[in-house]
């Protein structure tokens, strides 16, 4: 069974329901997310500062490879985050960039956050500028 979605404004959908993975080791997270999909999560959350963005993806990989008839990457939610030393629009770019050579193995991020506000007016403006530029690009494919 899985979890009711919500229609955000872009008009994707996330699951309600996902797995954090903050706090869970880089060794630990390909088999904790693969479980996790197998017991029917389908929105995996993780972020550049814990350190588990390419085990958390190959652990979704790991669970598309298993049955790829039934397992689709479109059913699966994966969401990062920039964090606050990435604030500011190259900085951003290259938090980005980053992220999406940790997720190759999924092909793309549905969702990249701004991890919290806590820098000045100038450096989120960047950033934001920088997640918008990804969104139009080729390289950000939401579901």
């Amino acid at each position: 069974m899985s979890a009711p979605l919500i229609k955000l404004n872009s008009g994707n959908t996330i699951p309600v329901v996902g797995l954090g993975v903050y706090l869970t080791p880089s060794e630990d997270a390909i088999d904790i997310v693969h479980k996790a999909l197998n017991l029917g999560y389908r929105h995996v959350d993780s972020a550049a500062i814990y350190k588990n963005e390419l085990a958390s993806a190959q652990g979704i990989a790991k669970w598309l490879a298993e049955d790829p008839v039934n397992n689709k990457r479109e059913d699966v939610f994966y969401t990062t985050k920039v964090w606050d030393t990435d604030h500011g629009y190259e900085q951003t770019k290259k938090a980005i960039q980053s992220s999406l050579d940790n997720a190759k193995s999924i092909d793309y991020i549905d969702l990249i956050l701004v991890h919290s506000p806590q820098s000045n007016y100038e450096k989120r403006h960047g950033t934001w500028l920088a997640l918008q530029e990804a969104v139009d690009s080729a390289s950000y494919q939401p579901n």
